[in-house]
């Protein structure tokens, strides 16, 4: 293991209604990946300005929470969106400001693709959302204490995100090393 400690608020953001909102702070150790701090919500505003104030104290909630138990994250990690259907240009833009925030935080902040951390967490870039649930559950701990939802894999999805920006950082210091 190259890089064996970080610390990663992963991040799998929504701006549809009533869709839950996801963040999740894992720490990797050892080998060992450890679930330490969650949050959700779910969207309830109809207008942009309002989903993005709402992201905005959820980030700076967990920032302050990782902060006062840990410091600052080494990344924060964002799934990454392509403007598609309706309100696509809307979750860019929170993704942007997601970005942006932990940017003035002096936190690196990276985003990353669906079939990147589906790939990272299964070995395949098109397993489905409930196959990466369920290597998340198996293979964090801490997970146990996060609540399941029937069909709302969101959390899980965070975590993922947070473990292939782990795996970025491991293959840049693999790259720095030779």
């Amino acid at each position: 293991m190259i890089h064996p400690d970080a610390l990663i608020l992963g991040i799998d953001p929504a701006i549809n209604i009533g869709k839950p909102m996801a963040m999740i702070l894992v720490h990797f150790k050892d080998g060992q990946r450890t679930a330490k701090n969650w949050c959700d919500g779910r969207v309830g505003d109809k207008y942009t300005k309002d989903r993005i104030s709402v992201w905005g104290t959820m980030l700076y909630a967990m920032l302050k929470v990782c902060q006062e138990a840990h410091g600052y994250p080494d990344m924060v990690a964002i799934e990454d969106v392509r403007a598609r259907g309706r309100g696509g240009s809307h979750l860019e833009t929170l993704v942007t400001c997601l970005c942006e925030e932990a940017d003035a935080l002096g936190i690196r902040c990276e985003k990353i693709h669906p079939a990147t951390v589906k790939k990272e967490a299964t070995g395949n870039g098109k397993a489905s959302t409930e196959e990466v649930a369920a290597y998340v559950r198996f293979e964090y701990a801490g997970m146990d204490k996060v609540p399941v939802v029937a069909g709302e894999y969101d959390i899980e999805m965070a975590a993922a995100v947070a473990g292939a920006g782990f795996a970025m950082i491991q293959r840049e210091a693999l790259e720095t090393k030779t």
